[in-house]
């Protein structure tokens, strides 16, 4: 797999110019949960436009269920497939140390961790297996680009565990001007238990990564992101094919 498109330095130093005028901006957004079906008997179910994302996306993102041992406790992220074949995409502090991980679908459907293909603690990403037998399951399209400064951005995932909810907000904010950006923020709210989550453009494809929000008390929220192409920088590691 090739990386799919270097960000610009013109797009990164647009993105951070923007920061300045954003505070002085209120963003309308709004967070809306959504009832969590559980059917595995293949019938289709109607989530309506959960933040103007389409019924074919809401399917590609699950909740993931981490165990990490006797005395550690565990907890929930979220993920996304990114291929029909199971291969699914998370931040690697939500499967660090994790003894298991379950992945399941917002209709109940659940499916096993079969390996790591490869994790990156600077970028805190991490690149899974899920053993999906001879489905194809359904997947979320990468963008070629980010967007530029003010467009709305969309997130989905499931704060502490709960329900699948989704966020709208815009793109505010890079961290780093370099060949690529190592991050950049969005004004979009998340909650733990959504790390891990896909931030889309408005045609629902993937730009980057919930990883974290701030905590402190902002006029505008600020929840930070790995770009979505950092995906393909990832190597494999010792750790890679297990836990």
């Amino acid at each position: 797999m090739t990386i799919r498109r270097i960000l610009s330095e013109k797009v990164c130093k647009r993105l951070l110019c923007g920061e300045l005028v954003s505070i002085l901006l209120l963003a309308t957004m709004m967070n809306v949960g959504i009832g969590q079906e559980q059917a595995n008997d293949g019938t289709e179910h109607d989530y309506g436009q959960l933040q103007g994302v389409s019924n074919d996306t809401i399917p590609g993102v699950v909740k993931l269920k981490v165990c990490k041992g006797a005395g550690k406790g565990g907890g929930y992220g979220t993920g996304f497939f990114i291929s029909g074949s199971g291969r699914l995409i998370t931040c690697n502090h939500v499967i660090k140390d994790a003894e298991s991980i379950t992945a399941i679908t917002p209709y109940g459907r659940v499916y096993a961790f079969e390996k790591v293909i490869a994790m990156d603690e600077t970028t805190d990403l991490a690149l899974l297996q899920m053993d999906v037998q001879d489905e194809d399951v359904p997947f979320l399209k990468l963008a070629d680009e980010l967007p530029g400064f003010g467009d709305l951005v969309k997130t989905v995932g499931y704060p502490k565990g709960g329900p699948l909810q989704g966020a709208s907000g815009e793109v505010y904010s890079v961290g780093q001007i370099a060949t690529i950006c190592k991050t950049f923020q969005i004004s979009a709210p998340v909650s733990p238990g959504c790390s891990g989550s896909p931030v889309l453009n408005a045609s629902d494809e993937v730009i980057g990564i919930a990883k974290s929000h701030s905590r402190r008390k902002l006029l505008i929220p600020a929840t930070f992101a790995t770009p979505i192409d950092r995906v393909f920088d990832i190597q494999p590691t010792d750790k890679a094919d297990s836990l």
